[in-house]
């Protein structure tokens, strides 16, 4: 019998405190509502007293309707001081409250002491990235058509910087790091007797800089940006495979290992690009969700300038030729940012 009670101990624990906190929920709400009759009657004094230890307890709904009741029953009992602190109070726990057009001249003008700003967006993002290739000027020394394709979405993530200018413009800029590869595609074997597999794997920092422009002032709110990309080549890779076909089945006669190279003395460290996205986010007090998606042109070529692309020896060495070929980055993420303010009293 010892042992059952034991054993439901921890059960009647948490009914009691459950019911505890039911009740002090319960005995808060009745709180509030004698503030509102005390505040409808005239009586001012007991009010802050009332309610002012009930306030963590609150909805948020809940929560503005105790401090609108706190702040005018200060003020109207010549309490200024208190009554603005108990505003600051307020605003600081919900920076994007305003009141309605309906209440007191007395609360509008505690209110209007005050202005708030929003200083700084800080989040993080993540999500697939494609590479597609652009080619520009191709060189097979077999002449044979070819395309520059991404392989699978690579994947990028960073964080996001959003400065805002005001309520609806802002500038914003999200350093990321991306990791993604890319295949040169053969449409058929070079001569109909050598079969070439070539990929490529980038790691690359991206520093965008965009203007972003946010349409209508809801929990909804869709946005657009314009803007440039510098992007730091930090890693390349290359893996190929050069194997000879028998010419009448096809089949692979001299098969050939996978050869693994760090090519970045062929690559422009530092890359430029111009771009912009579409974005869908969704506020909530202090932070927002936040979807885009972004498409940068690439305005350089990745071969390096000063690299001969009609050298062959890496043909026959690495089954590698290299074109001048631009690599275009379009990008889906989704995130969460975390909303920074300025209180400050102007009277």
């Amino acid at each position: 019998m010892t042992k059952g009670l034991l054993r439901l101990t921890p059960l009647l624990t948490f009914l009691f405190c459950f019911s505890e906190l039911i009740g002090q929920e319960s005995n808060c709400l009745e709180r509030l509502d004698n503030a509102e009759i005390l505040f409808n009657s005239g009586i001012f004094e007991d009010i802050p007293f009332l309610i002012e230890d009930c306030l963590e307890s609150y909805s948020e709904e809940n929560t503005k309707k105790a401090y609108r009741l706190i702040v005018l029953a200060y003020y109207m009992n010549d309490e200024v001081e208190s009554a603005e602190i108990s505003m600051k109070n307020l605003l600081l726990a919900y920076p994007e409250y305003r009141p309605s057009l309906g209440d007191q001249a007395e609360y509008l003008f505690v209110f209007e002491s005050f202005k708030v700003r929003k200083v700084i967006d800080l989040g993080f993002m993540a999500g697939p990235i494609f590479t597609p290739g652009n080619l520009l000027e191709p060189f097979s020394p077999f002449q044979d058509r070819f395309l520059y394709a991404s392989n699978l979405p690579g994947i990028s993530a960073g964080v996001m910087i959003n400065v805002p200018i005001t309520s609806l413009f802002s500038i914003s800029t999200e350093p990321t790091i991306n990791r993604y590869a890319f295949q040169i595609q053969y449409d058929n074997p070079i001569n109909e007797i050598y079969a070439i597999d070539q990929t490529e794997t980038n790691i690359m920092l991206n520093i965008p800089l965009n203007v972003r422009f946010t349409f209508l002032n809801n929990r909804f709110q869709p946005y657009v940006k314009f803007g440039g990309q510098m992007s730091l080549l930090l890693s390349v890779e290359t893996e190929s495979k050069l194997e000879r076909l028998d010419p009448v089945t096809g089949e692979i006669i001299n098969p050939s290992e996978t050869i693994k190279r760090d090519h970045s003395i062929y690559r422009e460290r530092l890359n430029y690009y111009v771009g912009g996205g579409l974005g869908l986010r969704m506020n909530f007090n202090k932070f927002y969700l936040f979807a885009e998606a972004d498409y940068y042109h690439p305005l350089n070529n990745m071969l390096a300038s000063d690299q001969n692309r009609f050298e062959q020896s890496n043909l026959w060495s690495e089954a590698w030729v290299d074109s001048d070929f631009r690599i275009i980055h379009a990008f889906f993420r989704v995130g969460i940012a975390r909303s920074l303010y300025s209180i400050k009293k102007i009277r």
